[in-house]
């Protein structure tokens, strides 16, 4: 799947950060925002959601294909990435905003095209 070109924003245009953390980069295009944080020396945030509303919240709806070809679109294509779905407790769900969480090593739960060699 192929999405619509990104243009970098400029740090002057960032959405409000609203006292937390600012991006290291933004991307939009006519369809998705896309803010870049570097959350440690080992993991980056990719925070993504439609630039279209429906009522008071972003649009929902961002597919698998979507994120995947949002997440090479933005320049990490050849790293893994994961969401997380935390504990009940924990949740947040205040903005429709999807959440990928780029690891520098792929963890060893994640699948592959290649079959694993395992003698279970």
């Amino acid at each position: 799947m192929k999405v619509k070109p990104f243009k970098e924003v400029h740090q002057s245009n960032f959405p409000p950060s609203r006292g937390r953390r600012q991006p290291l980069y933004v991307y939009q295009s006519s369809e998705y925002l896309v803010q870049v944080f570097i959350e440690s020396e080992n993991l980056t945030r990719i925070t993504v959601n439609s630039v279209k509303r429906r009522g008071n919240n972003w649009k929902d709806g961002i597919t698998f294909d979507e994120l995947q070809a949002i997440k090479s679109a933005v320049g990490y294509g050849a790293k893994c990435a994961v969401e997380v779905y935390p504990e009940d407790s924990e949740l947040i769900n205040d903005a429709n905003m999807r959440h990928l969480w780029v690891l520098n090593e792929r963890p060893d739960f994640a699948w592959t095209r290649h079959k694993n060699a395992r003698a279970d």
